[in-house]
């Protein structure tokens, strides 16, 4: 323990979060691996990369993603955008064909972005 530790502000989320920060991601990587389906192994990636780097080292992964976009703010940017035509893509995918989810996750997904970046330089 350093002198200066007390304060420091450490993130813990509660226990229940972090189990499932853990199941679920793990549940549709075993789905992926079962189902060999472009869907079910995108969504594994994205529900690895969103939910259980976060739920095994949540300082960690809060600590090294502020400094990626502190450092190279545009492989950041481009990493949420990518983050985010997936999301749309996956969730769309229930209701509608692929070409369409895609088109309306990618309009989505700059929609977003665009209006993000108009808030941060504000």
């Amino acid at each position: 323990m350093g002198q200066f530790t007390r304060y420091v502000e450490s993130y813990h989320p509660p226990l229940l979060n972090r189990i499932l920060g853990v199941v679920v991601p793990v549940s549709f990587i075993v789905r992926a691996v079962l189902l060999h389906t472009f869907e079910s192994i995108l969504w594994a990636v994205l529900l690895a990369v969103i939910m259980l780097l976060p739920a095994i080292a949540p300082e960690t992964t809060k600590n090294r993603s502020m400094r990626w976009e502190r450092n190279h703010p545009v492989q950041f940017r481009a990493f949420s955008l990518l983050t985010m035509i997936c999301g749309f893509y996956l969730i769309l995918r229930w209701f509608l064909d692929r070409p369409h989810s895609i088109l309306i996750g990618l309009a989505l997904s700059l929609l977003f972005f665009t209006t993000m970046l108009l808030v941060r330089r504000k």
